[in-house]
């Protein structure tokens, strides 16, 4: 962190119209105690990992229904459901199969 930002950080701290959590906030940051989160998992839409795997929706939905792919029910939507990329990801490579092979069914 540069001076300018320090100072910048030092300045904002004794703003008045900042909550005591939000001044315990900047000064971890400005002590450099705070840690990035990870950013959050990505999920694909059925026609996103049909797009990147060159196969139809249908053929991910199989694949989903044999335990090739996982789904991931969505927060908040009743049937709303998506793959994770890493799975993805992991079945183009070739990481997400016994065999190594993608059988087309």
């Amino acid at each position: 962190m540069n001076d300018m930002t320090r100072e910048m950080l030092k300045t904002i701290e004794h703003d008045g119209t900042l909550s005591a959590a939000e001044r315990e906030a900047l000064r971890k940051l400005r002590r450099g105690d705070v840690t990035v989160p990870a950013p959050a998992a990505r999920i694909l839409r059925r026609r996103e990992v049909a797009a990147r795997l060159s196969c139809t929706m249908r053929t991910v939905d199989r694949w989903c229904a044999i335990g090739l792919l996982p789904r991931v029910k969505l927060p908040g939507f009743s049937r709303a459901s998506g793959i994770p990329e890493s799975a993805v990801a992991a079945l183009i490579t070739g990481a997400g199969t016994t065999t190594g092979k993608v059988a087309t069914a």
